[in-house]
């Protein structure tokens, strides 16, 4: 009868129905779609529910996968694999849900963000998991390589768990339980946001702007990052060239900086980005 949630790529979109079922149409090749075929489809189509599923919560697409929250806490992924994207302990595509591996003392997940080379997810420990490819330092448990299995970010000193989590192709970064927010992987143009311009492979906290104690919600993408802080402002941090930044200049920040609050704008309570 309706549907909750949604999540589109270029390539295809899933949907959570109200019967718990996820249904996605668009390009089906290696398994994107999710219900046993690897071809198109124009019309919504279920994902086959994996045995002592009764339900997802949450589902993240991007053009490659897809991984969902299952009603067990279980995350199931399908779509390309090659490079561990599935998180299974295997490198091949599936083209049905399938279970990523729980990592030892980990119970259940409560979200979980994906991208066209890796996934992360917070487990109910408070800390992140990440799987796939690993170049550049995207898994940020301190190498550059790929891995298969969810696998535990570094955590940094006096953080105790994390609370959001946004991933893209080249970078993460995740509000911590102190306020502050981390990031890790692709550093050029100040994509890390800690005054400086190159990777990091474990959780690196941006530089605090003035006046800010805490941060709510972050959004990223594959050239800068914009975050919402406990005043109501905006920060934005990466590539900026284009005005992405929206202080009213055209060039790359590499430390969070205050976007131009409109007239009669007190606070944004959301903010959604994308590479342009």
């Amino acid at each position: 009868e309706s549907f909750t949630l949604v999540s589109t790529n270029t390539n295809f979109s899933c949907a959570i129905a109200n019967n718990g079922n996820i249904y996605c149409w668009g390009t089906g090749s290696s398994g994107r779609i999710g219900n046993g075929a690897n071809s198109n489809v124009n019309v919504p189509t279920a994902v086959t529910m994996p045995s002592g599923v009764e339900s997802f919560t949450l589902v993240s697409t991007n053009t490659n996968f897809s991984c969902a929250i299952a009603n067990t806490g279980k995350i199931y992924c399908w779509g390309t694999g090659t490079n561990g994207q599935i998180g299974n302990g295997a490198n091949s595509n599936v083209n049905v849900p399938t279970s990523v591996t729980m990592p030892s003392g980990v119970d259940s997940f409560n979200a979980v963000s994906t991208n066209t080379n890796f996934s992360c997810a917070i487990a109910n420990t408070g800390k992140i998991y990440c799987w796939g490819t690993g170049s550049i330092g995207r898994i940020g448990n301190g190498a550059n390589s790929n891995v298969n299995i969810p696998t535990s970010v570094t955590m940094p000193s006096g953080v105790e768990s994390f609370s959001a989590v946004s991933t893209n192709s080249n970078f993460s970064c995740a509000i911590a339980n102190n306020g502050n927010i981390y990031c890790w992987g692709t550093g050029s143009s100040g994509r890390i946001g800690n005054g400086a311009n190159s990777n990091v492979n474990v959780p690196t906290a941006v530089t605090m702007p003035s006046g800010v104690e805490s941060f709510t919600l972050v959004s990223t993408n594959t050239n800068f990052s914009c975050a919402i802080a406990n005043t109501g402002k905006i920060y934005c941090w990466g590539t900026g060239t284009n005005g992405q930044i929206g202080n009213g200049a055209n060039s790359n920040v590499n430390v969070p900086t205050s976007v131009t609050m409109p007239s009669g704008v007190d606070s944004f309570n959301a903010v959604s980005t994308n590479t342009n």
